[in-house]
């Protein structure tokens, strides 16, 4: 059988193939150089043939053991098709012959993070950062990446430090490094670096969006709508940039934008069902006291998950200030059945038991909620009110001296004190209660004031209370 040296002269990768694949068919003894083998494992990968391409491998590794690229281009193919175990055997067989091989180095740390072996990979990382003099930058970014697979940030942020100050020549190490420091509470920091990752490459919608987010945690909200406006300018369809972007808008309270970007987000989204997204549309509706359209997004949320039970509240709400009460209580029913230890539930029942009628009810929700939150004011003036309005002012009076057992120092409570005591003819008590009140807070006198309709009663209260005024 005769051997077949190849040549290599001008050959192109196609050339090299035929000849390959004919000597095969031939079933012929053959021999080629290293580059024409190159050529033909390349050809191979090109075309997606990485079958062919590794059993070409297997031929050069036979007539070139001592070639590291034979074991370089090998690796690479396993890790192309995923195989990075394998990678890591082809890696090491010529390991046996280039033991300190950069590129060799270099390869086995991709395999290794791909198996998320990171102790293994920081070691050779260790050792490249050493060796190497034109590629430090990369080594530091890798050895970043591997800390923080190994969740030891602080090491991570040093790294990718480092790899920012050799001059890597790519935006991820800043990202990266924008992004550990964000994650360690860092964040005016991890501003600057933004900032520098948007210097390099001011078309990057995700940096735009990422810096928006940190400015949102810094609550720096008008800086974080103008970073979000960028991501969207260049790309139209983020749709987490729109989201974002009304979140700030309803922590400035600008509840009309708000509701313009979760529309905006909706539209890229298709028909979105996304509990949150419907749930911040409806509290922005709320606020603008449009019920209706709050309340067809509450519904929407419900519908997605029947066990959120703030929705539930919320359309009570909702109800309530639309006068319709006997809905309103079975909105609230159904949030207190769901979350039976929130005060707030039980005091929204209170009041439209109290509305509807339903006196002993309503009194035995005030029980609850009160049990639930004594520090609450709210639920002590509300359940007094509901005495007062039935003429019953000593047990309206006994509610508040238990409100102020639990909070002596409420001014609100003291001048509900002085109105039910000055209703009860208790004059000396009186003007005991309101000193002390106006001590607490001289400007909540006119919750006082409001409590009574009749004017004479208004104008003796201020009186009274121009005169405390003028003693001190």
């Amino acid at each position: 059988m005769n051997t077949n040296f190849g040549h290599t002269g001008g050959e192109d990768s196609s050339d090299a193939v035929s000849r390959f694949e004919q000597k095969l068919r031939k079933n012929e003894s053959f021999f080629f150089e290293w580059n024409t083998y190159e050529l033909i494992i390349h050809e191979y990968v090109d075309r997606g043939l990485y079958q062919l391409a590794l059993s070409v491998c297997e031929y050069a590794q036979e007539q070139h053991p001592y070639s590291f690229e034979v074991y370089f281009e090998k690796a690479q193919i396993y890790l192309e098709t995923d195989q990075p175990a394998k990678a890591i055997k082809a890696i090491e067989e010529g390991e046996v012959y280039h033991p300190q091989d950069t590129e060799l180095s270099s390869t086995k740390v991709a395999a290794l993070m791909q198996l998320e072996r990171f102790e293994e990979a920081e070691k050779v990382l260790l050792f490249l950062a050493q060796v190497v003099s034109e590629h430090k930058g990369e080594c530091y970014y890798q050895l970043g990446v591997c800390y923080q697979g190994l969740g030891n940030l602080d090491k991570a942020i040093e790294a990718l430090q480092l790899a920012v100050d050799y001059g890597v020549e790519h935006d991820n190490a800043l990202f990266e490094l924008a992004s550990c420091l964000e994650v360690e509470g860092r964040l005016e920091e991890s501003v600057e670096h933004y900032n520098k990752v948007i210097d390099q490459n001011p078309y990057s919608a995700i940096s735009w969006y990422n810096l928006g987010v940190i400015n949102d945690r810094l609550k720096h909200f008008d800086e974080a709508i103008s970073a979000y406006e960028y991501a969207i300018a260049i790309d139209e369809s983020y749709s987490s940039a729109y989201y974002n972007m009304a979140l700030s808008y309803m922590e400035k309270e600008d509840y009309g934008q708000a509701i313009h970007y979760f529309e905006e987000t909706i539209k890229i989204e298709g028909e979105n069902k996304d509990e949150k997204l419907h749930l911040c549309l409806a509290h922005s509706y709320f606020q603008l006291e449009k019920y209706d359209e709050a309340l067809k997004h509450y519904h929407i949320v419900v519908l997605v998950n029947s066990q959120r039970h703030e929705a539930w509240f919320a359309m009570a709400t909702c109800l309530f200030y639309k006068n319709k009460w006997h809905e309103a209580s079975h909105f609230y029913s159904k949030a207190i059945k769901l979350c039976p230890t929130n005060a707030s539930y039980w005091l929204g029942r209170a009041k439209v038991d109290d509305l509807v009628g339903n006196l002993i009810s309503s009194d035995e929700a005030y029980q609850q909620a009160i049990s639930l939150d004594a520090s609450n004011v709210e639920i002590w003036l509300n359940w007094s009110s509901l005495y007062a309005d039935q003429k019953e002012i000593q047990k309206a009076r006994e509610i508040i001296d238990s409100g102020i057992e639990e909070l002596p120092d409420n001014a609100r409570l003291w001048y509900r004190k002085t109105a039910f005591q000055l209703m009860l003819k208790n004059y000396k008590e009186v003007y005991s209660c309101l000193e002390y009140a106006l001590q607490l807070d001289y400007e909540k006198h006119v919750e006082l004031l409001e409590f009574f309709e009749e004017l004479e009663t208004q104008k003796a209260l201020m009186k009274l209370i121009d005169q405390f005024r003028d003693d001190a």
